[in-house]
């Protein structure tokens, strides 16, 4: 069973019945049957009852059963509401409701092996990813989301097919899918040459020392901000909370893919491995086309000479893979529909998902937002500024990035 970060156990029964009348608002059940539905328990119904279980609901689960499940959840970041107390005075029933509401502040998340991903991804999906084996011509682009991704999706895929655009988005996520998303089929399906977008940290990643790697890394500031506006305006996600909510989220680690700090810190160790690229979004944007010829390089000796070789290649990479460019192309046809019945298993998961919960204007959704440096500045107070450097400079103490990102004014 995967738990879910707004999971909640309850190990009473009349406790059940208070929890279930605070999430309904005080209204009462329109039928037995709501309730059951609403207040599985676990240890009869099975693991498939919280999987049909409509939303806001409790699992009931005896003591020592939800003990295990706190001790093993608390583990891996997940939110658990844990009530064991025989009977609920007022005070404690206005403390499960202000949990509660702050539970409900947090985004739609689903946990699969360690791995925290979006809540409405295919757990299967996700799992072939992990598991995963990477032919000797695999290149993947890896990021921590929302740190450059798409863009340097764009610069390899434009490398790799001479400098000549796609002629649909549809032919871009083919030769550049997001492996946890789309699952690996999608892999095997890949019109090769092509680079296969990853999210996972080092330990995580599908790994083999004859595959390539693109790492970018971005300051942890403005990653913050792009997060909070993915997490806010994907509709998947359920989550309407402030941007100084997220801001706890991400700080304490609590978003897709888990801290932030560790995920660049588990890439940076490999900086220096031959089959590992490690760039920053601040160094991609200072000086783009020394960047994209790095790339090449790192890509193979074909696509370096190939654009030393041939100017207006290069030009064309700069061109189709700027922002401008991105926001014109990518965010419009990306509201296109192809056939569901090519899409990837994860992908068609993701669609039906979307279509069970009514869940609408997804096609709005805009990918590529700013891509800036400094945006940070509208969104953070002085308190968070501080907070966060403090932790940057703890956590990446001895790296060459707390330089770089001082030099440019990011860290005080």
């Amino acid at each position: 069973m995967t738990y879910r970060n707004d999971d909640i156990f309850v190990g009473h029964s009349q406790n059940v019945n208070i929890v279930f009348l605070i999430l309904n608002k005080g209204k009462p059940l329109d039928s037995v049957h709501e309730f059951w539905a609403r207040t599985p328990y676990l240890e009869l119904c099975g693991a498939d009852a919280i999987e049909k279980m409509p939303r806001p609901g409790a699992i009931k689960s005896i003591f020592h059963l939800t003990k295990l499940l706190f001790d093993k959840l608390n583990s891996i970041n997940v939110e658990i509401l844990f009530l064991y107390f025989p009977i609920l005075n007022i005070s404690q029933m206005s403390q499960l409701h202000q949990n509660y509401y702050q539970m409900g502040k947090s985004p739609n998340y689903l946990n699969v092996d360690g791995i925290t991903v979006c809540g409405a991804f295919s757990e299967d999906a996700v799992r072939s990813a992990i598991n995963y084996k990477p032919r000797d011509d695999d290149s993947f682009v890896v990021t921590f989301p929302k740190c450059g991704t798409i863009w340097m999706q764009n610069i390899v895929f434009h490398i790799l097919n001479k400098g000549k655009p796609f002629e649909s988005v549809h032919e871009f996520w083919a030769r550049t899918p997001f492996l946890e998303l789309c699952g690996a089929d999608a892999i095997e399906k890949m019109p090769r040459p092509g680079a296969i977008k990853i999210h996972f940290p080092f330990d995580k990643a599908p790994y083999s020392p004859s595959s390539k790697y693109i790492y970018v890394a971005r300051n942890p500031k403005d990653t913050c901000v792009s997060f909070y506006h993915h997490t806010s305006k994907l509709k998947v996600y359920e989550f309407d909370g402030s941007f100084d909510e997220f801001f706890e989220l991400f700080f304490n680690g609590r978003c897709d893919y888990g801290d932030y700090f560790d995920h660049i810190l588990s890439w940076y160790e490999h900086r220096n491995d031959p089959n590992v690229l490690f760039l920053t979004y601040e160094g991609l944007k200072t000086d783009t086309r020394n960047s994209i010829l790095k790339v090449a390089k790192f890509l193979g000796e074909e696509y370096e000479n190939m654009i030393i070789n041939d100017p207006e290649i290069l030009e064309n990479v700069l061109k189709y893979s700027s922002i401008e460019e991105m926001k014109n192309v990518k965010n419009k046809q990306t509201k296109e529909a192809p056939p569901i019945d090519i899409l990837p298993s994860g992908v068609k998961h993701l669609k039906n998902y979307v279509k069970e919960r009514g869940l609408t204007n997804l096609s709005n959704f805009e990918l590529v937002r700013k891509g800036i440096v400094g945006d940070w500045k509208n969104y953070f107070n002085e308190e968070q500024a501080k907070k966060l450097d403090d932790k940057t400079r703890e956590k990446l103490a001895g790296t060459d990035l707390l330089k770089f990102w001082k030099k440019l004014g990011i860290l005080e």
